[in-house]
């Protein structure tokens, strides 16, 4: 029966597209010989949900309002020459100010013979509630910690090029320190990765000399739109502003310490250790790495923290898994069978990029639902070519078997 052959032609079809989709977008984020990305090469790292940070930015009708449990340390300005000993003293310092927890957003490497590691190793023994950096990737002083601190996974899932997604696992760095910050009382993600909604752009901090500390002098329960960042050498230092704003806030909150610039480069903004693409940016292509990975971590625990922020990622439902499933299922119907109606092929890219569907994708985030329109994207505009490639072998592998008689 000829709906039969049909059948089993759509069918295999389809598998066969998904899995060069898949292919292709995974050869995409693979970088070539470390040196040049073929993602980057051959498609922009972009998506149109990303507009909706630009637009937030440009309008200025949204204004975050964070926590306030999260104090950055900028360990950048700590002595390039004995880092790991002023790291040690200042972990010591800031201990006595009684925080819920330290988070040490620095993978230290293996090596034993840099100044100060043995005294470093101690402080992290004997320090409690502290979150350690760790990476698969990097080999790692692997340090005996006390019974109430943790290992924490610092590396973001799935080799992304723009940093959109975060894991939920409860090995991550950011859910560890949040779970110390408020214990039990978290609520639980669906998924083992959520996109961050970033409350801040790349430059989401202000330090003790800024006009929004001088509102926190006279309100401390007030919530400002950036992260409070302290400088390391300044705490070492014992600068009066920064003692005294490790007198007002650090008790009960939380100390993430991380590399948020060398202070002794001419200009900070060259310093790229440690930086990431991410959404908020206002460059959709070509984008430079610009935001430090401790603020990824501090935007990621937020959205911990506050369930208000999560995104309800609507594109990972089975629901719509299932209707964009049988949405191609019928596209390929139509290729495979009716070829004038390939025409529709460039109608349906050119409306997954109209400015009603981008103004809906738009809309629905700023109600916290997130609709990932990147892969089906990919799919509609690779699906002729795919659909192409398959019959050509299809009809190949028929002729080599002896069913070239087969009429679809």
């Amino acid at each position: 029966m000829r709906w039969k052959a049909r059948l089993w032609d759509i069918v295999a079809c389809f598998v066969a597209v998904n899995l060069f989709v898949m292919l292709l977008d995974g050869l995409l984020k693979t970088p070539i010989y470390s040196i040049v990305s073929l993602h980057s090469l051959i498609i922009s790292d972009a998506s149109i949900n990303d507009l909706h940070y630009l637009v937030r930015e440009e309008t200025q009708d949204y204004e975050p309002k964070l926590s306030g449990d999260l104090i950055l340390v900028n360990t950048g300005s700590l002595p390039n020459d004995s880092v790991r000993l002023a790291l040690s003293n200042l972990i010591q310092v800031l201990d006595k100010y009684q925080p819920k927890v330290i988070g040490l957003d620095l993978v230290l490497d293996s090596n034993f013979i840099d100044l100060g590691t043995s005294e470093l190793l101690k402080t992290l023994a004997t320090t409690p509630r502290m979150v350690i950096a760790k990476s698969p990737q990097i080999g790692t002083l692997n340090p005996v910690i006390s019974p109430s601190s943790a290992c924490g996974i610092v590396s973001f899932p799935d080799n992304q090029s723009t940093v959109r997604r975060y894991s939920s696992q409860g090995n991550t760095f950011g859910v560890l320190v949040a779970q110390m910050l408020k214990k039990d009382s978290l609520a639980a993600f669906d998924e083992s990765t959520f996109f961050i909604n970033y409350q801040t752009m790349a430059d989401g901090i202000y330090t003790v000399r800024s006009p929004e500390f001088d509102v926190v002098l006279l309100d401390s329960s007030f919530r400002p739109s950036s992260f409070l960042m302290l400088e390391g050498k300044d705490i070492l230092n014992n600068d009066s502003l920064t003692l005294r704003a490790l007198a007002l806030l650090g008790n009960g909150r939380a100390f993430i310490l991380g590399h948020l610039g060398n202070t002794n480069l001419y200009n900070v903004k060259y310093d790229g250790e440690d930086r990431h693409r991410v959404p908020p940016e206002r460059q959709l292509v070509n984008r430079e790495k610009s935001m430090f990975g401790i603020l990824i971590h501090a935007n990621a625990i937020e959205n911990i923290l506050n369930p208000e922020l999560r995104y309800s990622c609507w594109s990972d439902s089975l629901i719509y898994q299932t209707i964009r499933a049988l949405i191609i299922l019928i596209y390929i119907y139509y290729l495979l069978y009716y070829k004038l109606i390939k025409i529709i092929n460039i109608f349906f890219s050119i409306f997954l990029i109209s400015f009603p569907v981008i103004y809906l994708v738009l809309y629905l985030m700023t109600f916290q639902i997130y609709i990932d329109l990147g892969f089906v994207l990919i799919q509609i505009i690779l699906l002729e070519d795919a659909v192409e490639v398959y019959q050509s072998l299809r009809d190949f592998i028929l002729k080599k078997l002896g069913y070239e008689k087969i009429h679809f």
